[in-house]
């Protein structure tokens, strides 16, 4: 800190030792690199430490990321350091994620709860292709369970801006090949960490995505699945006191009942008629007998049918197991090194 230089160029220049001169490491103490730059990096003021996000956006606008199809590896593979190290391959961004992972494993609660705000403010913004989708989840994934330890709400936060740049990149590109991982993240942290806490923030954005994520995602919003094919043909109907017509809304199904067409019912002075789609001719009454009795929909009392007489077709199934792929565990994983101590 006493340097006559500018913080960053400080910062830069360490991470640069790691960064640009890994080749002159030698081979099993790039680790060991890793975490003294991570804990140095901790130790010092945020002048110095806020240069690990520039990296961080500098990594996601390489065009290995950055232009579809611009990279000859997949994302997966891009960011598995043994696997490149073993080939001799270049290191520079599983490096990157694996520094960003070191600071912020050994990081106070306040740096590393920077993290939502980095998403929304500087990531988010710059995301255009599945492949700076699948970094940000590498980036950020080991470290929910350590915001849902200390602080709940950084966890809904996280969760939610990952919704968000899910929703951006859907509309960016015209063919997804990274869905099911992505999916089986989003449901690993609602089954591990949020539950339905962020369901009505999250229903919004899952409604404006492509059909097929839609459909990937319905558990977590408990989609209908006619939603989805026929958004435009699902309408609810309520009817005024005092109309004439009952409206019944088409995912009404009526059991138990062999004729439906022309079944009819009296009101003292008037018949009702409803009529929906799979319905047609059927009368409604609400007409209540002098003795104090409840009124018939189709011969069902209608307490009987609030008691479920009428069922409705829409309901959902259980939600299925769902299989752990070797992709999740990939972007779930933390690159930073085990020990505390700088070598």
């Amino acid at each position: 800190m006493g340097l006559p230089c500018n913080p960053s160029i400080v910062a830069n220049m360490l991470l640069d030792v790691l960064l640009n001169g890994y080749c002159n490491i030698p081979p099993g103490e790039v680790m060991e690199w890793v975490n003294a730059i991570g804990l140095v990096l901790t130790w010092l003021p945020e002048p110095y430490w806020i240069v690990i996000h520039d990296r961080i956006i500098e990594l996601l606008q390489k065009p290995a990321l950055s232009s579809p199809g611009g990279g000859t590896l997949d994302p997966f593979k891009l960011l598995n350091l043994d696997l490149l190290e073993a080939s001799g391959s270049d290191l520079s961004v599983a490096l990157t994620v694996a520094v960003a992972h070191s600071f912020w494993h050994h990081a106070s609660f306040g740096q590393v709860g920077s993290i939502p705000q980095l998403i929304r403010e500087r990531v988010r913004p710059i995301l255009t292709t599945e492949e700076q989708l699948v970094v940000v989840c590498h980036l950020v994934g080991p470290f929910l369970q350590r915001f849902s330890n200390e602080l709940a709400r950084k966890v809904f936060d996280v969760t939610i801006e990952l919704y968000e740049a899910l929703a951006k990149v859907d509309h960016s590109v015209s063919e997804l090949k990274y869905m099911d991982p992505i999916c089986d993240v989003l449901y690993h942290i609602k089954y591990m960490f949020t539950g339905d806490s962020i369901k009505t923030d999250v229903e919004g954005i899952i409604r404006g995505l492509r059909p097929a994520l839609q459909r990937r995602l319905r558990f977590i919003t408990h989609l209908n699945l006619d939603a989805i094919e026929n958004p435009s043909s699902v309408s609810t109907n309520v009817a005024t006191p005092g109309s004439s017509s009952v409206t019944v809304s088409t995912s009404v199904s009526v059991t138990n009942s062999s004729s439906v067409s022309g079944v009819t019912a009296t009101n003292s002075n008037t018949t009702s008629s409803a009529s929906s789609g799979g319905l047609s001719g059927v009368s409604v009454s609400q007409a209540t007998p002098s003795g104090g009795g409840t009124g018939t929909i189709l011969g069902v009392p209608v307490t009987n049918i609030a008691q479920g007489g009428i069922s409705s077709s829409g309901n959902m199934g259980s939600v299925g197991s769902i299989s752990a792929a070797s992709s999740l565990a990939s972007l779930l994983q933390d690159t930073s090194p085990v020990n505390s101590s700088v070598p």
